[in-house]
């Protein structure tokens, strides 16, 4: 399909334009050309409940294992931002483990800046979404890579970022608006349209492993982090992202929005925080699935 082809162009041009602006660390005139920031930290947080009824109680816990990268190389006129964020969680109790969260999502945004005066840039976000062991929406049944979202955003926007002068606090903001397209590559895993089709021998079902959508988008990206006293930081961060999945008159049932935030307060490696999961596709069910976690644990900035 053309959009395919132009956004493919796009994508090569800009990756190999950030590559090569990269490779040069320093200027004709010696001074640093790109700074890269590098940011890893896992965490693991435990949450226990307790339900006490007239002669039993029940005493279960949840907990969250998290990885969240980031390595971004600042310069002008390209920049380059990648992030991985890991999710799984169980909640365990007398019955047997439940999942909770599972998320594995992967995303590559080079940019370039086109309008200088008006700091605009041309973003190119390309992103992978799976989860890591077997699971159920609905009825239907998910496992690793089973199913594997693809997402291509070609967006204009800005990103619009500061520091204070002490480096005690951070803040970042990328928002846009552009067109963007959609793969959901399915294998064993019935889609929510087909999943009413009764499937015989003589009637088997009939489903692409390929699914390719298209629409409008519109992405906004908030980072903030702030050591509010010695040794206490407040981190707060939530990335959404909406797709049309057509034209803009469509009803929202037509639409993809998926949304991951998350709020901490970390004192050393000692951490409370609060992270939550949306996701709306068609494809995946007609309900949205949100997950939500609220626990205590401990976190390593590396």
């Amino acid at each position: 399909m053309p959009t395919a082809k132009v956004i493919t162009v796009v994508l090569a041009l800009l990756i190999c334009d950030t590559i090569q602006a990269q490779t040069s660390e320093v200027d004709s005139t010696g001074r640093p050309h790109h700074t890269t920031t590098l940011n890893l930290s896992p965490s693991l947080d435990v949450s226990i409940t307790s339900d006490s009824k007239e002669g039993s109680e029940v005493i279960s816990a949840e907990w969250l294992a998290a990885l969240s990268a980031r390595v971004f190389m600042d310069g002008e006129p390209d920049q380059f931002a990648g992030r991985i964020d890991a999710t799984y969680g169980q909640h365990i109790s007398e019955q047997v483990p439940q999942k909770t969260q599972d998320n594995l999502i992967v995303s590559m945004t080079p940019s370039r800046t086109i309008f200088p005066a008006l700091g605009l840039r041309l973003f190119l976000e390309v992103t992978g979404e799976t989860q890591f062991t077997e699971g159920h929406v609905d009825t239907a049944v998910t496992n690793f890579l089973d199913p594997l979202f693809l997402y291509q955003s070609l967006f204009v926007g800005k990103r619009m970022s500061t520091q204070s002068e002490d480096g005690n606090m951070s803040f970042d903001l990328t928002a846009g608006v552009g067109y963007a397209l959609q793969q959901t590559v399915a294998n064993n895993f019935v889609l929510q349209q087909h999943r009413n089709i009764v499937v015989t021998a003589t009637n088997p079902l009939n489903q692409s492993e390929v699914t390719i959508e298209s629409g409008y988008s519109g992405i906004i990206d908030i980072n903030y982090s702030n050591l509010v006293a010695d040794n206490l930081k407040f981190t707060f961060g939530a990335k959404t992202v909406a797709m049309t999945k057509g034209n803009l008159g469509g009803t929202i049932s037509d639409a993809r929005v998926t949304s991951l935030f998350s709020v901490g307060f970390q004192y050393k490696i000692v951490n409370l925080s609060y992270r939550g999961h949306l996701v709306y596709d068609r494809n995946v069910s007609l309900k949205r699935d949100l997950s939500q976690f609220l626990g205590f644990g401990v976190k390593f900035d590396l």
